[in-house]
Order: structure tokens, then sequence, then C-alpha cells
């Protein structure tokens, strides 16, 4: 990474995607990685509320291992 794109405020990447068995899929998926002041502000003012989404985590991961695919 150069000290220019060290420096800015909000970096985008593409992924690889991939299936919640973990295999490749044919697109991608953007990620965005923010700091400085847009962080501060993503923090404290942006974000409007956060749930946890654990439990539904676990039954997918427990239908997904229950499957003969």
């Amino acid at each position: 990474m150069t000290v220019e794109e060290k420096q800015k405020q909000v970096r985008v990447q593409w992924d690889p995607e991939r299936s919640a068995r973990m295999e490749m899929l044919p697109y991608r998926s953007i990620q965005i990685g923010i700091s400085g002041d847009v962080s501060r502000k993503w923090v404290e003012e942006w974000i409007d509320g956060i749930e946890d989404v654990t439990e539904m985590a676990r039954k997918l991961k427990k239908a997904i291992d229950g499957r003969n695919c």
C-alpha cells in the first residue's frame, strides 16, 4: 500500500465471495475500510442499531452440517 493510500479515510477492495460451506461463488463482495473522522462519525452518529445474530448463525450451521450434500 502506498503512503497516499494509507492516508485515505476510506479504502475499498473486492473479496472473493463464499457460500455457507466455504465454496467459491462466481461473484465478489465489496469490503470497505474506514478510519479517521469517518470512523468516528460511523460509531457516534451513523449506527442506528446492532443486532446479535449469533443464535441465527448457530441454527444455520446446524442445518448445513445436517444436510447430506
